[in-house]
């Protein structure tokens, strides 16, 4: 039995060991709380040659909600999605840079990531790890509530690189601001998108799982009676099982960065994230199992030598609202608000109904918040702002309203 004993700790402990001494590091600030593994070639989290190796999020939690976590059963670093999000992919014509170009045995490049070599192979294997010749050189740098990743690639086949991500918090907002310098002789020209794994408060992928954008898409694949889209929502029509998949190309953004507006929202826990970017998409995947929901938004670069292109991703984490019609609720304004008396004014967006004859209308400014302190019939409240209470005939942001105008109310606590 003793030597039993023995053999056992001995197959187990290096897996265990390998996972325990993957570097990582804390960020925080009012609001936020995160884990963030740390690029290394020989005991990194992450040793795939499919992702970028920066920035990948251990875990986040904001408001006793959390964003990211271990979706997948199996774990072994050079799989290539035994990853935690958000994190990036790095593709030209669908493959790595350069690989088209790139002769059996020789190297091609996989931003993020570095050199690696080119097998006598058909096509390209996204979903395969290829051997690392070059992991070019990683500098981080950190504070309390941000961290810098700076990887560095000399020359391969003619590329080489500067990319520098730099993760930061701003109260409930995690902020990705991206810059790649193209230091070689070649033209680089690559798409990116961020594969995000949410993976909100842990709970499975289904109808209380909803996915908003800034359009009305639509989907290009099958949904196969599991997921329909519904305006400018994508809904779950039931809770995903073990093997079971929802994918698809989205179409119907435009041009415009202002469609690089995504939400996923978990209606029954209240977690909320809004992912937006400052480049126009190019390509809207949606890729989502029971454990995780992914909307994937691509921007293309072309970046010359001796140039840089730069891009900025935000996510910003909330309550949804509607969730509940308990008080307390307290109430963050986005943007002013009138709260005024008569004449039907409730009905539209961004104002609100006294409903006291003797109460004296007044402004609500941007950033400012009240507390819904009691829920009413028909959709009615009574809040309290700077100590004075005001019965409401009105309150969008509780449950059964159809516009919850989370542009203007934003609900930040609930006790």
């Amino acid at each position: 039995m003793l030597t039993w004993l023995i053999v056992c700790l001995t197959l187990t402990r290096p897996a265990q060991i390998a996972v325990a001494a993957s570097p990582e590091t804390a960020l925080s600030n009012s609001e936020i709380r995160a884990r963030v593994y740390l690029p290394d070639a020989e005991s990194g989290y992450y040793r795939g040659t499919r992702f970028d190796w920066s920035g990948a999020i251990a875990s986040l939690e904001w408001h006793g909600h959390s964003y990211f976590g271990k979706w997948f059963d199996r774990y072994d670093p050079t799989i290539h999605d035994a990853i935690t999000g958000p994190v990036e992919e790095f593709l030209t014509n669908g493959a790595g840079l350069g690989y088209d170009e790139t002769k059996p045995g020789e190297s091609f490049v996989r931003i993020g990531v570095g050199a690696v070599r080119k097998p006598d192979e058909p096509k390209y294997r996204q979903f395969s790890t290829y051997e690392i010749v070059d992991p070019g050189t990683w500098t981080v740098t950190r504070g309390a509530d941000w961290i810098q990743f700076v990887h560095e690639l000399q020359d391969t086949g003619g590329y080489a690189y500067v990319y520098r991500k730099k993760l930061r918090l701003i109260r409930n907002t995690l902020v990705l601001e991206h810059q790649l310098k193209n230091t070689g002789r070649k033209t680089i020209a690559t798409s990116v998108y961020e594969h995000n794994f949410f993976m909100l408060d842990g709970k499975p992928t289904g109808p209380d799982v909803v996915v908003r954008f800034a359009f009305e898409p639509h989907a290009t694949g099958a949904l196969d009676s599991l997921a329909d889209v519904r305006g400018k929502a994508l809904v779950y029509l039931q809770e995903l099982q073990p093997r079971q998949t929802v994918q698809t190309d989205l179409e119907g953004f435009s041009a415009s960065a202002k469609d690089y507006d995504i939400r996923v929202e978990n209606r029954r826990t209240g977690a909320g994230v809004r992912q937006t970017g400052d480049r126009p998409m190019s390509k809207l995947h949606l890729w989502s199992i029971r454990t995780t929901v992914c909307p994937e938004a691509f921007i293309d670069l072309r970046i010359e030598p001796g140039k840089e292109s730069t891009w900025r991703i935000s996510y910003e984490f909330y309550e949804v609202s509607g969730v509940t019609q308990q008080p307390p609720v307290t109430i963050e304004l986005l943007r002013d608000v009138e709260v005024t008396r008569g004449s039907q004014i409730h009905l539209a967006r961004g104002t609100l109904d006294l409903d006291d004859p003797d109460a004296k209308p007044f402004r609500l400014r941007r950033a400012q918040r009240f507390e819904m302190i009691k829920a009413g019939p028909e959709g009615s409240c009574r809040i309290r702002f700077e100590d004075t209470e005001y019965a409401l005939s009105s309150c969008p942001w509780m449950e059964g309203f159809t516009d919850h105008q989370p542009d203007i109310f934003r609900v930040v606590a609930r006790k």
